[in-house]
């Protein structure tokens, strides 16, 4: 690419119906990439999006869980099961997901606590009835 003379962060067009490129005070057409305008001549890092993050994931987590499911069938096509699930989630972040809510960053085992998605008993009760069907024989 040739070397860029002006900054500037958008497509431009002169005229709407028929969306010819503005030009640069020097003469030269204004860039266009994957940014818009010349966004990405710009960054520190030749090659990066303009909006890219460095982000660290770090933390630690736990998840017990006891479960138990007794089912039993019946006559006439009945069937009823229940199950209970006991469980303890701990985490040091689950408040607002991506970034952290504790009293200290520096010291993120200093918010390890009850995680918000944090289930502790979990009752479930299901039931299925077949009904008849007709090609059935009695005797």
């Amino acid at each position: 690419m040739a070397p860029q003379s002006y900054t500037y962060g958008y497509s431009i067009i002169t005229n709407d119906t028929t969306f010819t490129p503005a030009l640069l005070p020097d003469g030269t057409p204004y860039q266009q990439n994957y940014e818009g305008g010349n966004v990405d001549l710009r960054v520190p890092f030749i090659g990066y999006s303009s909006e890219s993050e460095s982000y660290t994931a770090a933390g630690v987590s736990a998840y017990n869980a006891l479960q138990a499911h007794v089912e039993k069938r019946l006559s006439h096509g009945l069937q009823i099961g229940a199950s209970y699930t006991y469980s303890h989630a701990l985490d040091e972040q689950s408040g607002l997901g991506l970034f952290y809510n504790g009293n200290n960053p520096l010291n993120l085992h200093s918010a390890y606590g009850n995680s918000d998605f944090d289930r502790t008993h979990v009752i479930t009760f299901t039931y299925l009835y077949e009904f008849p069907s007709s090609s059935q024989t009695h005797r």
